[in-house]
């Protein structure tokens, strides 16, 4: 490059859409300005959790104060801060006329994990290898399209080795995400409350987490050991010392590979029980479809007896050490600037 690239990255997170998309930004975020010394600024349209991430990274934002279309908005934007490149995870029906706009300016696109029209006109198409992406028509793609596991872009806390610290009782993590409020946690507990044994379990809560008062009240009727923690900031040291992970499906699954931690995971809707099928079909999770169409009893089972069964966990994680390496982010960034450096920008 001749200069100084300007990104800029577009997402949201927020209690529809979670924290993932912004997290996965951050994280290549930050591989682009250390490592390429690139400028970066964020577009995002909604959430105040999202904000507050993007915010404590240091990271300027760029908000829509007139309220305008998202194209009309993004279109001023480009114009006003003419970055080099527009890095684009989101799912808001953008239309592939004005990302072929952009390019026709000068301008390099790339989506992550995008199932829209709209990555037909973008230069690079970074996808997880997800059923999802291989029954999409590519055929009008304009760009270059990579597919894998390596492809999945994470925060750098989920490529190092963490320390293992021993115990002799099992632990389970229960993380669902940034508000759900579909009641996974709640329904976590009551599973893992009907099981006997020694184990200690780590809850974690999204900063929008909807039902506080009810997941009190189960916690002080319960047997076992909890502990519940918000805000936090080790999440891979967490997962590092963790035997079972019991997770909504989303960013967090491929955070739980990447540090081959065997997980079971409920899902939300039908596109996640297509994409939580790689990872089962892969050999590192369960998926037990959508969360509020299982019962508690069935679900405990299922719990319980991956939980007794040490050897189907270590193959879990053996098999999910092998696919992936947390190190998404890195290479991503890496294609981004070579993009750059083509067009001797």
């Amino acid at each position: 490059m001749t200069g100084e690239a300007s990104i800029l990255f577009r997402c949201d997170g927020n209690s529809q859409v979670g924290l993932g998309h912004v997290y996965r930004c951050i994280a290549l975020a930050d591989e682009l300005l250390e490592n390429h010394k690139c400028k970066i600024a964020f577009a995002m349209l909604s959430g105040e959790a999202g904000f507050e991430i993007v915010e404590n990274a240091n990271y300027q934002i760029y908000h829509n104060i007139d309220g305008a279309s998202e194209e009309n908005w993004l279109n001023d934007l480009i114009n006003k801060v003419k970055p080099n490149s527009l890095v684009l995870d989101v799912r808001t029906g953008l239309q592939r006329s004005s990302l072929v706009q952009w390019r026709e300016n000068g301008v390099i696109i790339a989506t992550i994990d995008d199932p829209e029209d709209k990555r037909l006109a973008a230069d690079l198409v970074f996808c997880p290898p997800v059923p999802g992406v291989h029954i999409r028509d590519w055929s009008e793609l304009s760009g270059e399209l990579f597919v894998g596991w390596e492809w999945v872009p994470l925060r750098r806390m989920f490529a190092k080795k963490h320390h293992i610290i021993p115990s002799d009782r099992l632990r389970i993590l229960v993380t669902m995400g940034g508000s759900d409020e579909a009641g996974f946690t709640l329904k976590a507990i009551e599973a893992l409350n009907e099981l006997d044994g020694d184990f200690d379990t780590t809850v974690i809560l999204g900063g929008a987490y909807a039902h506080p008062k009810q997941l009190q009240e189960a916690l002080l009727q319960s047997d076992h050991n909890y502990k519940v923690l918000e805000k936090v900031s080790n999440m891979a040291e967490i997962i590092a010392n963790t035997d079972l992970a019991i997770a909504s499906f989303g960013v967090t699954a491929y955070e739980l590979a990447a540090m081959s931690v065997p997980a079971i995971f409920l899902c939300l809707k039908n596109d996640h029980v297509l994409s939580a099928s790689a990872f089962v079909d892969a050999g590192f999770a369960i998926s037990l479809g959508i969360g509020s169409d299982i019962s508690v009893s069935y679900f405990s089972n299922r719990i319980g007896k991956l939980l007794k069964n040490k050897i189907d966990r270590n193959k879990m994680s053996d098999l999910s050490s092998r696919l992936m390496d947390g190190k998404g982010a890195k290479r991503i960034a890496l294609k981004i600037v070579s993009k750059l450096q083509q067009n001797k920008i």
